[in-house]
Parts: C-alpha cells; sequence; structure tokens
C-alpha cells in the first residue's frame, strides 16, 4: 500500500495550487502591505503578537476558543501541515481525491500516505468504515498510521461534509489513536447568500450532544440546526461509483447501514443533497468544535482573504499538554526550515483576520459571485450529461465525464491526464485532472475553476464583483456559453473544434 515513485521522478511533487481568487485585492490590504513595505525584516517564527493575536480573533469568532499560546502562522499552510507532520510522527491517512498539496508535505518526509474512498455524500472527509478497514490493513502490513488529514469545504470537490458524516469519521479517527489535521482553508467561501454581514458564526457551541470514542466521552453538534447533510440511507445505485484507492478495499465494511464510499457523481437532477437548500447543504461544522482535544486546524488565507502570492497561513492547537507542546515542536521546525512571514505580508494578514466591514463585505460578496458562476457552471455540465455534485464552497467544480467516454475517446482521451490536456486546450484554462488530486487517473475526473468566466481583465472582473446580476454581462454570459459549448459539443457528437473563446 505504500505509495510509489514514478517514472523516476521521485515522490514530492507539488500538484495545482487552489483555483486562483482572480477579483482586485481589496485597496485596504494593499495600503496595509504598502505601509509596512519599509519593514525589512520578518516575523519570529510562528508569529509575532500582533499577528497571533488576529489569529485569535479569527478563531474565536468560529467558535474555536484560542489564546496565543495555541495558535501559530507560518507563510502558507503547506508548510504548516509540514511541520504538524514531522511533530507527530507517523504514516498519514489521505480522503481521495484531496488537496493536491496535502500529499507531497508527508513524502518529503518520506512518510507512508495512505488514500482513502471518501462517503457518497462529499469530499473532504473519508469514509468511515473506510478508514477503519485501511488502519486495520496498515497496522497488519506493519505501518504506523498516526494523522489524517481531512477538509470541511473541499478542494477539489467543492463540497462540504454533512456533519453527521464528519462526526462518524471524527469519532472513528479518535478511537484508533490518529490525530486529526482539519484543512479550513475554504471554510469562509460557502456559497451561502443570506450571510452577508458579519462573520462567519459557530451555532454549534450552542447544542452538543455526548458522544464516546476510544472510550472516552466526547461532545458532537446536534443534529437539528445542522440536519442538511443530505444522507441517503436508500440502497439505490449511485452514478461514479468507483473502487477505493491505496488498496482500502471496503468490501464489506462499508455496508453496515450505509452506502459503500462512491465517486463525485450526483445523479444530474440533483440540485441539492435530499431536497435541502444550498444554505442548509452549507453549513461548516470544524471537527475541533467536536473533539477539541484531539485536532490541529489549519487555514490557509490563500483560501479567502490574500493573494496567493502574499503566503500566510494560521494554525490553531489544542489547549491541552500534548496540544500545547505540539505546538512547540510545530515552532521548532518552522523555525529549522525559516518559515517566517515578511512583514508586509504579515500586516495585511493581521488585518484580514481583524475581519473589519471590508473584509467581511468582501468576503460575502465574493462567496455570492462565485457561487452564481459555479451554480451556472453546474447546470451546463449537468446539461451535457456531465456527472457532478453541486458546488458548495471554493471556486470550482469537480466533474466526472465518464457519461462521455466515448465522444471523448473519438478524441484520444482515455485518462485524466489525457483529459487534462484536451479540456485545458478547448477551455483556454487550467483544468487540472482528479489524478492531481489522488484520484483514480483511469477516470475522466477534473477540476473546474469558476474565476476565467469573470472575465480576463481586471476591470472585467471586478465589474462582475459590484454587478448585481453578474451573469448578465456580456462577457460572462459569453464566457458561460462557450463553457456550456465545450461540453455540449461533446455530448452531441460534435467536432472538438478550436478551443472555446474566452473574452
Amino acid at each position: 500500500m505504500r505509495t510509489a515513485a514514478h517514472d523516476g521522478r521521485g515522490t514530492v511533487r507539488q500538484g495545482p495550487d487552489l483555483p486562483e481568487q482572480v477579483l482586485p485585492v481589496l485597496p485596504e490590504l494593499t495600503a496595509a502591505v504598502a505601509t509596512a513595505a519599509a519593514r525589512t525584516g520578518a516575523e519570529p517564527p510562528g508569529g509575532g503578537p500582533r499577528l497571533l493575536q488576529s489569529a485569535v480573533g479569527y478563531f474565536t469568532r468560529r467558535g474555536l476558543a484560542a489564546s496565543p499560546g495555541t495558535v501559530a502562522t507560518a507563510p502558507g499552510a503547506p508548510l504548516l501541515l509540514l511541520a504538524v507532520t514531522a511533530a507527530l510522527g507517523g504514516d498519514v491517512l489521505l480522503p481521495r481525491p484531496c488537496s493536491a498539496w496535502w500529499a507531497p508535505q508527508a513524502r518529503m518526509l518520506d512518510r507512508a500516505v495512505f488514500p482513502v474512498a471518501t462517503p457518497a455524500e462529499c469530499g473532504g472527509v473519508p469514509d468511515p468504515y473506510a478508514l477503519l478497514e485501511t488502519v486495520r490493513r496498515v497496522r497488519a502490513e506493519g505501518g504506523r498510521p498516526r494523522v489524517l488529514v481531512l477538509s470541511v469545504a473541499d478542494d477539489p470537490t467543492a463540497t462540504v461534509p454533512p456533519p453527521e458524516v464528519l462526526h462518524e469519521t471524527v469519532e472513528a479517527a479518535l478511537g484508533e489513536g490518529l490525530h486529526i489535521v482539519s484543512d479550513e482553508t475554504l471554510r469562509d467561501t460557502l456559497h451561502q447568500p443570506s450571510r452577508t454581514g458579519s462573520a462567519p458564526s459557530a451555532p454549534a457551541a450552542a447544542q452538543r450532544v455526548p458522544v464516546h470514542a476510544g472510550g472516552s466521552g466526547r461532545t458532537r453538534p446536534a443534529p437539528g440546526p445542522y440536519r442538511a447533510a443530505g444522507r441517503r440511507d436508500d440502497t439505490g445505485p449511485r452514478d461514479g461509483a468507483r473502487t477505493p484507492g491505496g488498496g482500502a478495499d471496503t468490501g464489506g465494511a462499508a455496508g453496515a447501514g450505509r452506502r459503500a464510499p462512491t465517486g463525485p457523481g450526483a445523479p444530474p437532477g440533483a440540485d441539492h443533497p435530499a431536497g435541502m437548500g444550498p444554505e442548509e447543504a452549507s453549513v461548516v461544522v470544524s471537527p475541533a468544535e467536536m473533539v477539541p482535544e484531539g485536532v490541529t486546524v489549519i487555514a490557509d488565507l490563500a483560501g479567502a482573504f490574500l493573494p496567493a502570492g502574499w503566503p500566510a497561513a494560521v494554525a490553531r492547537f489544542a489547549d491541552t499538554g500534548p496540544g500545547r507542546a505540539l505546538r512547540a515542536r510545530v515552532l521548532d521546525v518552522l523555525t529549522a526550515v525559516g518559515g517566517r512571514i515578511a512583514a508586509p505580508v504579515a500586516a495585511a494578514a493581521a488585518l484580514a483576520l481583524d475581519e473589519p466591514e471590508e473584509v467581511r463585505a468582501r468576503l460575502a460578496t465574493a462567496a455570492r459571485l462565485h457561487a452564481r458562476t459555479a451554480g451556472a457552471a453546474h447546470q451546463a455540465l449537468r446539461a451535457a450529461g456531465v456527472l457532478a455534485r453541486p458546488p458548495q464552497a471554493g471556486r470550482h467544480l469537480y466533474a466526472d465525464l465518464a457519461p462521455l467516454r466515448p465522444a471523448l475517446a473519438a478524441h484520444g482521451v482515455r485518462d485524466a491526464q489525457e483529459l487534462e490536456d484536451f479540456l485545458t486546450a478547448r477551455l483556454g484554462a487550467p483544468a487540472p485532472g482528479g489524478h492531481r488530486f489522488g484520484d483514480d487517473l483511469a477516470a475522466l475526473r477534473v477540476r473546474l475553476s469558476t474565476g476565467p468566466l469573470l472575465g480576463a481583465t481586471p476591470e472585467q472582473r471586478a465589474e462582475a464583483l459590484t454587478a448585481p446580476d453578474p451573469l448578465a454581462l456580456p462577457h460572462v454570459a459569453v464566457a458561460l456559453a462557450a463553457f456550456a459549448s465545450a461540453f455540449g459539443d461533446l455530448r452531441d457528437g460534435g467536432p472538438g473544434g478550436p478551443p472555446a473563446h474566452r473574452p
């Protein structure tokens, strides 16, 4: 089950980054960078007092109690994950598919990486039964599973794990002695138009019910206000079914009262899981709310706040003896590798984490814009017969083109790499294949970004950001029409033709 090198290129290869934000940077953030430009130094490893206090406020507003002694910062979430993985030791388990930057951190440390199939409802978390089976197999082969990385708002699938699914996975992981690293980079990009003014809150703190994992009493959010899970207990067939990767053969393990893990395809007619509305289907609950002592939270500010070129990320550790010891070891790693945020970037990061009115307004406006464009793109994919879960967060969709396999084969497309090359040329924009996220190379899956639909120039994208109806803008309408045509022609068996036009 241990992952191997390919084609002599080694095991440490970085996949595609998060979908680019493309929207104009807030003037207040650029002003903060400009004001601090004369500060040529860097933050101390883990962050200085001002930045740490801003991180404390960020986590506290999301229902995660924090103090300067339980948070840390670094120039990007990959470095934080590298430090946490190095400090914890052991083998790493990841949902399949997962963010492209997760696995390279473990491979850089020569740690074994084991993919685990995701449940039918969502991406971002492993199916709990598949997780238990994988842990059993790893230990039987002499491995030492120690770390589970998961996401509460997923790249690449653009889905949000339902709270009860997340709880089952958390309970299984803790019962097996795994430490959970929760990547919450995209939690502030939820497609929830009603959330307009204030920073996201954490209603889970108001209702908790006891849960037992590994013999100790724990808590989880009560199901009432979070009933958006879209769980399906029927036994009918699912589109896009796949075999769990990495040797995690779940066989009969996934059949005990729930559906076996499957691929990303949802029935083409389903706008939202189990008939839920978009707001209900996009409630984020952090594992750290469920079991604060067993989870480390990391969040890259490139997810919602800062441009990717201004690298900054925050981490929150458990306020326990082991949690503080882990933080101390992480700071040692950051010191050793020079993981310090440049002072101008730290100034912008602190302002963003403080979430003044301008930042909160931009978060809400950007989320609404990407929700509209992702929704329109999803409808175009459905009309072309492509399988895709409705996007719930982020600036992207994850599509399964298996129904179009015969048409794609006529263009020489038989796997995810060939699909990536074909769609990148056809759409005129990056379309990374699912294999870059740990998915099956033979599956015709791809991540599609919404950024290119908003315009080709900064002016066009700024116009889309402020437009009452961005889909009515001529350049957005043309881009969406070209996007729909690129897939519709495949459905209709039309010729490949030239790359789709980008305005």
